[in-house]
This record gives C-alpha cells, sequence and structure tokens, in this order.
C-alpha cells in the first residue's frame, strides 16, 4: 500500500506586543498613558506585514494578521480606526454586545 505523501507543515509564527508604565500601568482614563507615535508605527507595522507570498506566485488566498485584544482596549481605539485596517480584529469579553459586533464587522 502506498504512503500518503508527507504534508508540509507551515510554522505559524507568534509576535506579542505588550507595553506599561514602569509602574505597571497599562492605561489611564480608558486610553493609553502615553502618545509615542513611533510606538504606534511599529505595533502598526508588527500587526499588519504578513508572511503572505506574492501575486505573481498564484497564491488565491489573502492572508491577514489577527490583532486580539480585551474589550477595553477596544474601546480605547478611537472610532475612526476601528476596526485595524487590514487585521483581522478580535475582541475578548465576558460580555457580548456591539463592540463585538463592529469588531466582526457584523
Amino acid at each position: 500500500m502506498a504512503r500518503p505523501p508527507q504534508q508540509q507543515h507551515k510554522q505559524l509564527s507568534l509576535t506579542l506586543i505588550a507595553a506599561m508604565t514602569r509602574a505597571n500601568g497599562i492605561g489611564i482614563s480608558g486610553g493609553l498613558p502615553w502618545r509615542l507615535s513611533k510606538e504606534m508605527a511599529h505595533f502598526r507595522r508588527a500587526t499588519s506585514v504578513t508572511g503572505e507570498p506574492a501575486a505573481s506566485s498564484g497564491a488565491k488566498r489573502e492572508w491577514r494578521n489577527a490583532v486580539i485584544m480585551g474589550r477595553k482596549t477596544w474601546e480605547s481605539i478611537p472610532g475612526k480606526f476601528r476596526p485595524l485596517k487590514g487585521r483581522i480584529n478580535v475582541v475578548i469579553s465576558s460580555k457580548a454586545g456591539e463592540s463585538a459586533r463592529e469588531a466582526l464587522g457584523m
């Protein structure tokens, strides 16, 4: 009996981005405790760039990264930037509601 060809498994990569103040603070008054444009640009690049093959390779799937965040983080993002463009927005919450529908584009 012939053996099935071995499947090639693509190694997945995972990037975690976390930021906090020296006092372990992660937010203040519903927002970030700082305004650092270089850090926001780094976050945008790190969460937007994929290992997608070039269009000339005949790839049929569009690859996108997922950004996983809590409900309060989601709500702290200004409305004009929600959902984060070009990325799958996943909101984890103990409360289902409008925020989840908006993140999923429902």
